[in-house]
């Protein structure tokens, strides 16, 4: 995030526009003294909406969620009462993908903005035909996998680029010695997963590394492809782990009676 000088200095010079994010009771959030803070003097939210006022720019007002309304201008600072006149947009969790699209619309119109011909058409993946046809997995089958497979468990989730669809993943947390082995590990799979053209949704906290399966071209359901995906994943985690002389728990490796390491923990 960039500090509150550089962030107005952009809006002195270079925005054609502005959407001003408002949820149910940003304007009554006080500091610890129980000041209000858009009242301050040195508060960069009041002082954006301040300078993009005083250019005369587009702005849009954006209220988030079902309850949100719009603020009167009474109960703003006199410098920024005017925000209360400007016409709003609105982003709802039930409407999130047309109320996207109407934003984007008009920012276009009214910013000035243009889609970048070096992205157009390369945004999203486009679906598998045979992938799309893969039903989703029995219950039996998956129950099966889950007891074979220590530490994945069917997840649903919502993004928000897809509300109010839910996904069904399969997910797992890999834990690694180290950062730096958790990178590594992701590096590796990465070439895994691009050789089985079948791509998770991923993140790495600090020696975590979790992972989601779906079959997104099967309307994001666990398909008999993710299975086979995860079992993969699983045998390249434990010569990964082994490679660099980690229990293939994540953790480091026990001695035996006879004092030969020895790796524990294992991963189906």
């Amino acid at each position: 995030m960039q500090n509150g000088p550089l962030t107005c200095d952009n809006v002195s010079k270079d925005a054609t526009g502005m959407l001003v994010l408002i949820g149910e009771s940003w304007w009554r959030v006080t500091d610890q003294w129980g000041r209000r803070r858009i009242d301050l003097a040195d508060d960069w939210v009041t002082t954006e909406i301040r300078t993009a006022l005083d250019r005369t720019i587009p702005i849009i007002p954006v209220l988030i969620g079902e309850s949100t309304s719009m603020v009167p201008s009474k109960a703003l600072p006199s410098a920024i009462a005017d925000l209360a006149n400007k016409q709003t947009l609105y982003l709802r969790p039930k409407t999130w993908v047309p109320d996207i699209a109407q934003i984007i619309a008009i920012a276009k119109e009214h910013f000035g903005l243009t889609e970048r011909a070096d992205l157009r058409g390369i945004v999203g993946p486009h679906p598998n035909s045979r992938k799309a046809k893969l039903p989703a997995v029995e219950t039996a089958v998956l129950d099966e996998f889950l007891r074979t497979h220590s530490g994945w468990e069917p997840w649903e989730d919502s993004l928000p680029r897809e509300y109010p669809a839910t996904r069904t993943e399969l997910r797992k947390i890999f834990p690694f010695a180290s950062f730096v082995d958790a990178a590594d590990f992701m590096h590796q799979a990465s070439a895994f997963f691009e050789k089985q053209r079948h791509h998770p949704r991923w993140s790495n906290e600090w020696r975590l590394v979790t992972v989601g399966l779906t079959t997104w071209d099967a309307k994001n359901r666990i398909t008999v492809r993710d299975l086979e995906v995860a079992d993969g994943l699983d045998a390249l985690y434990v010569d990964f782990q082994l490679s660099r002389g980690a229990g293939a728990d994540g953790g480091p490796p026990f001695a035996d009676s006879s004092g030969n390491n020895r790796s524990s923990g294992s991963v189906s």
